[in-house]
């Protein structure tokens, strides 16, 4: 009967009186073998443990299995219609090998499950159907389509919960189309690869699939074809970094799609266009489109193009350093994700997105629960990159080294078909800095100019990816440089100093294009210039005041860890100076940020340069924020409430249980506070936190 079922559906099945039903069920719910609930107004029953169910359905020939299936679609094809109803009938069908029936119901079930949003499940579907085609001798008359149209439907399933899996799928139908006979189709297909690559991870199969897509679907007369092809191609353009020439795609889409009186591609391609404008400098202009874009899919229902709006507003307002107003439009794009079934992509993308804002503006407590949340969700493809991508970063600013390094190997293994600024940065930041921090100078260098190389398009609109870049770059060719001249490695430092002088060089030319074209980019390309410059001058003993200035950008935009790294340089600085009370106040500065991001390297960093200095930075004087006990242990707020469990005793499916999130997700949590407390069990880690008052 499924997980649930009524009485009178058992006794229909049973062919019995329903009262003699009723008492047979009480009787087992006595004995504890099943329980009973209400479904709206009927009593409905349940096995209580599936165990039981198995090991009775296990014991049933297989002739009573198939006459007992045959019986339950009976009575459900005589009860009323629904989603659910729908679903157990192609599971009955199936189980009873009707075939016919099987697919037919399984394409009802799958049709009723994508139109409220249960994408997973109605790929699942689809699937079976596809698995039971060479089966069924008329498939294509039962279903009412040719298995191309299948694979597309399974594909727009699967999409949304394993992008992966869409391409798999419409590859196959790919491989069914001949180009030549069929241009249009074939076209279709490929932007279909196109939108399906590029959320799997694999941004140059997306690109060479636009171009393709756009190369066979016909210009004239102007189709819905069309005008997706267009919307699609410029899509990828634009995140890959080619602009301008988005843009001309996506005006042509534009058009394509007002002619043949198609919302959805215009939607899309206004959404894209909006973010090619904003990165060539006109943000006000692209934050109109983007919400055009908005508007034409809450009129047209178009989930895909709201979900991506609200993801790609978060991501303009942080490129421009607008973090705040990131942060709550990430938090309202998923509200409008999670009540459209779209929470496994477009919410857990929206989320890791505004995580990242917080992350740059040093509000890492906050940064860490949201792409917690985010991972919630995650699927394979972009979503898992760019959370493994926030969360190796939080890893290594706050010195869970071993825990970044497992991250970062994840992302190689994943991230090997991305080339754009998006993809490609946070991966290489946070494999630099964790380098810079274990004293791996050269391997930094070498994973920065990796990287530079690997971004197919690099210029100002991306100084808020790259710009991290430089500085990680610079700052390992500055110790590089140093340590060479103590050791009198003349040839290696000049060799050393002309490439940091190609770094500058870039970084500068970024702030001058900035600075002619793109104005709203230009106070960032000017902090990571004067960076990039007091790095470079730090290898002949930079001057006190050029960190100072550095320090004061970066607190203006505000970007409080790089704020922070300035103050510990220029205390260095003063201290060379033979400047110590000056040293002191940047130094404290320094800790009292290090302090409240919880960033341990930083923060030991900068003890170790008070104690050669006899500067006590351990005392709680000069921090500009003075952490609770809850902010000294390092644990969000969804780590405090495992943690209370923990102590109760709780084991993880418990945990998982009671706060609404998976096993694998509590088993995490409970990982990360063992090592934030130090602790190497469960019930030392309780008495940690008693001791601490970090629970009652």
């Amino acid at each position: 009967a499924g997980p649930r079922f009524t009485a009178g559906t058992l006794a229909a099945v049973a062919g019995l009186p329903e009262p003699e039903v009723m008492a047979s069920l009480r009787e087992a719910v006595e004995h504890s073998v099943v329980t009973a609930a209400r479904e709206g107004a009927s009593d409905a029953f349940a096995f209580r443990h599936a165990l039981v169910q198995e090991a009775i359905y296990g014991d049933l020939l297989p002739a009573d299995r198939t006459r007992i299936h045959v019986a339950f679609a009976a009575a459900l094809e005589r009860g009323p219609a629904g989603p659910e109803r729908t679903a157990e009938l192609a599971h009955h069908y199936y189980a009873a090998h009707d075939l016919p029936a099987a697919i037919q119901s399984s394409m009802r079930a799958a049709e009723a499950a994508t139109a409220v949003y249960a994408f997973a499940d109605g790929h699942l579907l689809y699937e079976r159907a596809l698995e039971l085609w060479p089966q069924v001798p008329n498939a294509e008359t039962l279903v009412g389509m040719d298995r191309i149209d299948l694979l597309v439907r399974a594909a727009d399933a699967a999409w949304a919960s394993a992008p992966p899996r869409a391409v798999a799928l419409v590859r196959e139908a790919i491989a069914d189309v001949d180009p030549d006979v069929d241009p249009a189709r074939a076209g279709t297909l490929q932007q279909r690869l196109c939108q399906y690559a590029w959320s799997a991870g694999d941004g140059v199969t997306a690109l060479e699939a636009g171009r393709e897509a756009v190369r066979l679907v016909p210009a004239d007369p102007p189709t819905v074809t069309r005008a997706w092809a267009l919307a699609r191609l410029g899509q990828i353009l634009m995140v890959v970094g080619f602009w301008s020439e988005a843009i001309e795609f996506l005006r042509a889409a534009i058009e394509a799609a007002r002619a043949a009186g198609a919302p959805g591609p215009e939607g899309h391609a206004f959404d894209s266009l909006g973010v090619a404008k904003a990165y060539l400098g006109d943000v006000d202009g692209g934050l109109a489109d983007l919400r055009h874009s908005i508007e034409i899919g809450i009129a047209g229902g178009t989930m895909e193009d709201l979900g991506r709006a609200y993801e790609n507003i978060v991501d303009v307002l942080s490129a421009v350093g607008r973090f705040a107003e990131a942060e709550a439009e990430a938090r309202l794009g998923f509200e409008y994700d999670e009540s459209h079934g779209m929470t496994q992509y477009f919410g857990s993308t929206t989320l890791a997105e505004g995580g990242l804002a917080l992350i740059r503006a040093g509000r890492w407590r906050e940064a860490a629960e949201l792409v917690q949340e985010a991972s919630e969700y995650a699927i394979a493809g972009v979503s898992d990159l760019l959370i493994q991508q926030r969360l190796a970063l939080l890893d290594v600013g706050q010195g869970r080294f071993d825990s970044a390094r497992r991250r970062i190997e994840r992302l190689h293994e994943i991230s090997g078909r991305v080339v754009e600024a998006q993809m490609v940065a946070p991966t290489a930041e946070a494999a630099a800095e964790l380098a810079c921090w274990e004293g791996r100078f050269a391997d930094a260098s070498g994973v920065i100019a990796e990287a530079l190389d690997r971004i197919i398009r690099i210029d100002s609109g991306l100084i808020g990816r790259v710009g991290p870049l430089y500085a990680l770059g610079l700052r390992a060719e500055a110790e590089i440089s140093i340590a060479n001249r103590r050791r009198h490695v003349t040839a290696a430092a000049r060799e050393l100093s002309a490439r940091a002088q190609r770094i500058l060089d870039d970084v500068t030319a970024l702030h001058a294009e900035a600075g002619a074209d793109r104005p709203a980019f230009a106070h960032l390309t000017g902090a990571f210039v004067d960076l990039a410059r007091a790095e470079i001058a730090r290898v002949d003993g930079a001057q006190a005041d050029q960190w100072a200035a550095v320090a004061r950008t970066f607190e203006q935009i505000p970007m409080r860890s790089w704020r922070a790294y300035a103050l510990w340089r220029e205390g260095e600085a003063l201290l060379a100076a033979r400047q110590p009370r000056a040293a002191r106040d940047a130094l404290e500065r320094a800790h009292g940020i290090a302090v409240e991001l919880e960033a341990l390297p930083l923060r030991q960093a900068l003890e170790a340069v008070g104690a050669r200095a006899r500067i006590d930075l351990t005392s709680d004087h000069g921090a500009e924020s003075r952490p609770s006990p809850d902010d000294q242990a390092g644990l969000t707020k969804r780590e405090r409430e495992v943690l209370a469990l923990v102590a109760e005793g709780r084991t993880n499916r418990e945990i998982a249980s009671l706060l609404f999130i998976s096993g694998k997700t509590a088993g995490v949590h409970v990982s990360n506070i063992l090592g934030k407390l130090g602790v190497s069990g469960r019930t030392e880690a309780a008495a940690v936190a008693r001791r601490r008052g970090l629970i009652d």
